[in-house]
């Protein structure tokens, strides 16, 4: 390691960056991650770009998540001089993903799914088929968003509207509770989305 910008040092956590001066970059990593970061640097040095994602140890001891990017710095002649790595800090996307993973695994999320704006429809799995009484294939491969909203309680379905309607606008996160009518009678439930908006402030997906 010759140089820790601005961004490397407030990542890791370092009081200097003097203090990484000198060690080989991929000691910083441990075991799968530490086989995956040599691979990502051999792929450098032999002219290409590697990336490789695994958790590294901040200076603080802290454990993060890293989606990791090496790629090579050339001379004139073409010739691999230096290696630059760029990371981005996922630890909370990471661990987001882990608690979703294991609620689905443990029958506590209804179902999940993403609206299109591009296409406009409503594409979700089968736990969200079942909870809404829709048809599983059918919500896979897309319906319109007014099939969402006719599953829904008729008395709910203004303020799920406004909410999403909200999240549309200004983006962000997007949370509302709604009730469906199921075999065992009618049941409550908790909505939590996010909607991305683009450069312009148009909604380009809402999950």
């Amino acid at each position: 390691i010759r140089f820790v910008n601005e961004g490397g040092i407030r990542a890791m956590e370092l009081d200097s960056p003097i203090i990484l001066h000198g060690i080989p970059w991929v000691d910083l990593w441990r075991a799968q991650a530490r086989a995956r970061a040599v691979q990502a640097v051999n792929a450098a040095i032999a002219g290409e770009t590697g990336r490789f994602q695994g958790y590294a140890t901040t200076m603080r001891g802290n454990r993060r998540f890293w989606d990791v990017a090496i790629t090579p710095v050339f001379d004139e002649e073409g010739v691999v001089q230096k290696l630059l790595a760029i990371g981005r800090d996922l630890t909370e996307v990471n661990q987001s993903a882990v608690r979703l993973k294991l609620a689905l695994d443990a029958g506590a999320i209804a179902g999940t799914w993403v609206w299109d704006d591009n296409s406009g429809l409503v594409i979700g799995d089968a736990r969200l088929a079942e909870t809404l009484g829709l048809d599983t294939q059918a919500l896979q491969q897309g319906v319109p968003v007014t099939a969402f909203y006719d599953a829904i309680d008729q008395d709910d379905r203004a303020s799920v509207a406004e909410a999403i309607t909200q999240a549309v606008r200004m983006g962000g996160k997007c949370d509302f509770e709604f009730r469906v009518q199921t075999p065992s009678g009618l049941r409550w439930f908790e909505g939590n989305g996010r909607c991305d908006l683009n450069d312009e402030r148009r909604a380009i997906r809402f999950t």
